[in-house]
């Protein structure tokens, strides 16, 4: 097999170029569904690429965030339960230092109150 005649050869650089020109427009595509899809973004891929950038930074402030919540909310949840609000009584019972047990409903507003004021009881005056 000799090599190609040239005509040949443009032939081939032609119908690659052709394949890499879709390409490009097939991923300029998809970038663009990325986006609003307006005007401004269109055959733009930094601006596309910006966009998308600063919508992720935003989510991933988010997230962390959240998980700053989330972690705020099991550290307090630990405290509240670490907060000893019961009390035995003498004859085996518990009885809450903030109610006395006369709220059937008591627990958690009485275990916040005492999370905020450990060392009094509703009984204490």
């Amino acid at each position: 097999m000799g090599e190609l005649p040239m005509g040949a050869k443009l032939v081939l650089q032609a119908v690659y170029i052709l394949e890499l020109k879709a390409e490009v427009e097939r991923l300029m595509l998809d970038l663009e569904s990325l986006t609003p899809r307006g005007s401004e973004f269109h055959n733009d891929p930094a601006r596309c690429v910006a966009w998308v950038r600063e919508r992720l930074s935003g989510v991933i402030e988010q997230v962390q965030k959240r998980k700053a919540a989330e972690a705020e909310v099991e550290r307090l949840r630990e405290a509240l339960e670490a907060v000893e609000w019961v009390t035995h009584t003498g004859s085996g019972g518990q009885r809450c230092p903030w109610c006395q047990g006369i709220y059937l409903e008591h627990e958690l507003d009485c275990m916040r109150q005492a999370a905020l004021e450990p060392q009094k009881g509703a009984g204490d005056g």
